[in-house]
């Protein structure tokens, strides 16, 4: 499987588009933005990646590396007629790894907004 900067990267240079440009659409700093390139970032984050299909106008699953299959049936009665079925397979470790990252950030998130209501409440 291709890290995930890697295909980033790929998908950057398709464009033409340089690290600095990225970087600026990210809100983020060329350094930071290499770091992302080279999968040496721990401030990768689902905003970012959605963020990133986006700009360079791809699926997210294409972007994390989904493998996706096309399975055709055709009906024998009357073979004009085809079903297309696309399955994604969304076991990657990459996308599993940054939703539960995601998820952890949301329930420290809602802790302490838990916390601030409790205070408020209890006043």
């Amino acid at each position: 499987m291709i890290p995930i900067g890697e295909r980033i990267r790929k998908h950057r240079e398709q464009r033409n588009y340089s690290q600095e440009y990225v970087a600026e659409y990210l809100g983020i700093s060329q350094n930071a933005y290499s770091k992302i390139e080279i999968n040496q970032t721990k401030s990768f984050t689902l905003e970012r990646l959605i963020k990133l299909a986006e700009l360079f106008e791809v699926d997210l699953g294409e972007l994390l590396g989904i493998e996706k299959s096309v399975n055709i049936y055709s009906n024998s009665d009357n073979a004009q007629h085809q079903h297309i079925n696309t399955q994604s397979s969304y076991t990657s470790p990459e996308m599993v790894a940054l939703l539960e990252k995601e998820l952890a950030k949301l329930h420290e998130e809602k802790a302490k907004l838990l916390e601030i209501i409790n205070n408020l409440t209890s006043k």
